[in-house]
């Protein structure tokens, strides 16, 4: 997806090569305790111990990865891995293959299916309970590509998403057709996700859904025959599909023309797809074709009331079409169905603000902070708490921007916006220092750091900071009129008599108001030499 400019980047919702290979979450009834974890393994320590519970599934239609997740033979894999088949058999890391006896648990929606195979005392691997692992988490993963058993690759989990509305971890270690349902481990063993998908010519797009998620599968539940797989169509989805390839590499390209004419074909074909129309809607939103990117979108939403991209999506486009209060409901459902992410509650205060919902606003950006608050989320908060006169916690929230984003300059305004209200000129005049250092040529702070140093008396620096206003915008009516008066205190009637010509030039009435006092001050022989006429 495109990231563009102010109403459209900071709140843009995720491109569709990042969501469509992400909607597949997984299952299994082992948490790891986190509490006692074990020590950090080699990578060569990692696959000697794992590979014994990784298993390939074989079926008439083709091959894929699974692994145990009890000790009794249940083996978790990709519902995709065995739909259509007739005929699955389980393949140890020995080469030594048993019987799949049946299907204990499918959730076609998250792409899991969990089967039962014949005998006791296999080695399970645990999975990881919440939180997922952040960005940067080495981890390994141990499948069958291609058929190749025991396979590993190594990576890193790149960041955690909500795709399609589903959390799924991002990895960069490789995965290859084969690999779906292989265990994606930490460097101290516990499986972190399921691998599912990998982007065609993506640079390390592969994606897991979190272990998290598998304890909602009963490994004790009843033995379904595997004959309830059979009528599964592995294609019967917008997922995977060629339409949704040729899309994404239509936005890739940037050609959003052919996206928009490939989503309408993945509507037809799959209508009842939330997905399908989400892509569509996506395109219809980079055309800038608003009320069609809204219908698509609303339509997604009816097909999957938990599809949190397109929810947000629609919020996004609700807000283009100047409909806050619509846009604000869309978003109150966002962080009910996601309340753990940042952005939707930073969108959500953004929205309150422009409905002068201030007391909302603030509880917003406070959630937004108490999930990894930005620099941004802080200045809200700042402008928010200023607006009630908590100065103190004002100047609490400026110190996290400036931790956050050094670069601000803005944040020295705030400051001196604090001060100046406090009727502390002297640290206004810190700030705007400040922000000076950084931002030199803005006359109009020029003008306001002369109108403290006046309040504090300090005529010559205050003199020097009028005229450097004047210099860099000559148009300042402002440090004109400031200078005329400066001059006229120190009996500078040249000065001032040049000033108000200056003036004369930018603001007619003020320009009179000065020549007059100047000349109401200037000796009789001044104003003949001087005097203005």
């Amino acid at each position: 997806m495109v990231q563009s400019s102010d109403d459209r980047s900071m709140w843009r919702f995720p491109a569709l090569l990042t969501v469509l290979l992400g909607v597949l979450p997984i299952c299994s009834d082992a948490v790891a305790d986190e509490a006692d974890a074990p020590k950090k393994l080699s990578l060569a320590a990692l696959h000697k111990r794992t590979l014994p519970s990784v298993v390939q599934v074989m079926t008439d239609r083709g091959s894929g990865t699974g692994f145990f997740v009890s000790s009794d033979g249940a083996v978790l894999t990709n519902c995709h891995v065995v739909a259509g088949a007739k005929r699955i058999e389980i393949a140890l890391h020995d080469g030594k293959k048993v019987k799949c006896e049946g299907v204990l648990a499918l959730d076609q929606d998250h792409d899991l299916a969990l089967l039962s195979t014949a005998g006791k005392g296999y080695p399970a691997l645990k999975l990881k309970g919440s939180p997922q692992p952040p960005p940067g988490t080495p981890i390994a993963v141990i499948g069958n590509p291609k058929g190749l058993r025991g396979s590993v690759t190594e990576g890193i989990v790149s960041a955690n998403r909500t795709l399609g509305g589903v959390r799924v971890v991002q990895i960069t270690a490789a995965i290859s057709p084969g690999s779906s349902g292989s265990p994606v481990i930490d460097m101290q063993g516990a499986v972190v996700g399921i691998a599912v998908y990998s982007l065609r010519g993506g640079q390390s797009l592969n994606f897991a859904v979190p272990a998290s998620f598998g304890a909602t599968l009963d490994t004790e539940g009843d033995l379904k025959p595997i004959s309830v797989v059979a009528d599964l169509a592995p294609s019967s989805r917008f997922f995977g599909s060629k339409v949704a390839t040729a899309m994404i590499a239509a936005e890739r390209a940037k050609d959003f023309g052919k996206m928009m004419k490939l989503g309408l074909k993945a509507t037809r074909a799959y209508e009842d797809d939330a997905n399908a129309w989400w892509g569509l809607g996506l395109a219809y939103a980079h055309l800038k074709f608003t009320a069609e990117a809204v219908s698509a979108f609303k339509k997604a939403v009816a097909l999957d009331s938990e599809h949190v991209a397109a929810w947000h999506a629609l919020g996004l486009e609700l807000m283009l079409a100047k409909k806050p209060r619509q846009a604000l409901a869309v978003m109150k459902q966002v962080t009910r169905l996601e309340p753990r992410e940042r952005k939707y509650w930073s969108l959500m205060a953004v929205l309150q603000i422009d409905l002068d919902d201030l007391d909302g606003a603030l509880a917003s950006t406070k959630k937004a902070i108490s999930r990894g608050g930005t620099a941004g989320d802080f200045l809200r908060l700042a402008r928010l708490q200023y607006s009630r006169k908590a100065y103190d916690d004002v100047v609490v929230a400026l110190r996290e921007v400036r931790r956050l984003d050094p670069d601000d300059a803005d944040v020295w305004l705030m400051f001196s916006q604090v001060h100046l209200a406090r009727g502390r000129h002297d640290w206004a005049v810190r700030a705007y220092k400040g922000y000076l250092k950084m931002k030199p040529k803005d006359a109009d702070v020029w003008s306001r750091l002369g109108q403290s140093y006046l309040e504090l008396k300090r005529r010559p620096e205050a003199q020097a900071a009028f005229a450097r206003a004047a210099t860099l915008d000559p148009s300042n009516s402002l440090a004109w009129m400031a200078l005329v008066k400066l001059h006229l205190r120190r009996g500078d009637y040249p000065r001032a008599y040049g000033a108000v010509r200056r003036l004369y030039k930018v603001d007619y009435d003020a320009a009179v108001v000065a020549h007059d006092l100047v000349d109401s001050r200037a000796p009789r022989i001044i104003r003949r030499l001087y005097g203005i006429r």
